[in-house]
């Protein structure tokens, strides 16, 4: 398994030139659309959608340490918008391994809700054999990053993480150039209120978010926690 990111170098040598299949991971925010977009665009083909879910369906967040919840109950509609088939799953394991190496399957990850991830992308590949490939909205999270690449390596698949290490205002820029029409569904930073700010669109609240970034040192693309979107 390899990270492929068109900004960071190309493809590497044994890249397809005609693109893989892809399922997409997501999970209703804007990372993990915008990295769909990003490889539809350098050629690859989102066939598949993929999301995990909390177990108790009257869940809104859990304290997960690698997969946004919030706004689950949406991501339905998902399949139905796109026409893509949509794997779901609902979340078993917890954050029980939290070093930063992990090993797919080994003892000490039993019971860690990255097992239910690999369990996901499995169900995909048994059902639609032609996904050589994995997109993923991580961005700065290593954490996040080398979990979904251990999942990918066990099945054989290819990690496309197409915002990985990419500036916070950048992304902030490609997603609000791009027509993604995220909307803010959790706020939690300075400078967001709840009462002002829950319910506004990305490209409103752009110039917010920068400006809270310059004067408290906080992501204006949410990679920190400030916020969470739904798409």
């Amino acid at each position: 398994s390899y990270v492929i990111s068109e900004w960071s170098g190309g493809a590497p040598a044994g890249f397809p030139m005609g693109g893989y299949d892809v399922v997409a991971l997501v999970s209703g925010g804007k990372d993990s659309v915008m990295a769909a977009m990003l490889a539809e665009s350098y050629g690859h083909r989102v066939v598949a959608l993929g999301n995990l879910l909390p177990a108790d369906a009257r869940v809104e967040e859990l304290d997960s340490h690698c997969f946004q919840t919030v706004g689950h109950n949406a991501v339905e509609a998902y399949g139905e918008l796109t026409g893509l088939p949509l794997f779901r799953r609902r979340l078993r394991g917890a954050s029980r391994h939290t070093e930063m190496t992990y090993e797919v399957g080994a003892a000490e990850v039993a019971g860690d809700e990255v097992e239910d991830l690999r369990a996901l992308l499995a169900a995909v590949v048994a059902k639609m054999p032609s996904v050589r490939a994995v997109t993923s909205g991580a961005i700065l999270s290593d954490y996040q990053r080398l979990r979904v690449e251990a999942v990918c390596a066990d099945l054989g698949l290819v990690s496309l993480a197409y915002l990985w290490q990419q500036p916070q205002p950048r992304v902030l820029d490609l997603i609000c150039d791009s027509n993604v029409h995220a909307v803010l569904v959790k706020v939690a930073a300075m400078g967001l209120e709840p009462k002002k700010h829950l319910g506004a669109t990305l490209a409103a609240a752009r110039p917010l978010l920068r400006k809270i970034e310059r004067e408290f040192g906080s992501h204006c693309a949410g990679e920190g926690g400030e916020f969470e979107t739904l798409v």
